[in-house]
């Protein structure tokens, strides 16, 4: 029994991820819990709030747009020894081409956080959500068709 369900969450991973795609992010640090959910909590302050905003090859026909807004926050810190769960949550909003594909996506994250000294700790974390794919094959554009 444990081996199958070993073999269902390898199969999962391997073929859930094969048909991902980033989003056209470069400085994906500024997004620490949307690219690794184990960061949720782990800032300095008691609360971080991510804003970003990329409009990417804009002198093409139709630039790629990339909006995004996260926040994460740490609780149960005294509850928890040597220790913290962090919780956030991630909207981000992609648009790309002149078919204006796209993807919404809002995802949950949650961490764990166990300090091994001063300087040093260890966090796992998780993230699900929900997105939506769009485009808008009305924007496309096709030659005449060549009949010979």
């Amino acid at each position: 029994m444990k081996n199958t369900f070993v073999n269902i969450l390898i199969c999962q991973f391997v073929f859930n991820s094969s048909f991902a795609q980033d989003i056209h992010s470069s400085q994906y640090y500024n997004y620490p819990v949307f690219y690794n959910p184990a960061a949720a909590g782990t800032s300095e302050g008691s609360v971080r709030v991510n804003t970003g905003y990329k409009d990417q090859w804009s002198r093409f026909t139709t630039p790629y747009r990339t909006m995004l807004l996260s926040t994460d926050l740490p609780i149960l810190k005294e509850t928890i020894s040597k220790g913290f769960v962090g919780t956030g949550v991630t909207l981000m909003r992609d648009q790309a081409g002149d078919a204006r594909f796209g993807i919404t996506q809002l995802n949950l994250s949650l961490s764990t956080v166990k300090m091994i000294n001063e300087k040093h700790t260890v966090a796992v974390g998780l993230q699900g959500g929900v997105a939506q794919r769009s485009m808008d094959p009305e924007r496309l554009q096709w030659g005449s068709q060549f009949d010979g």
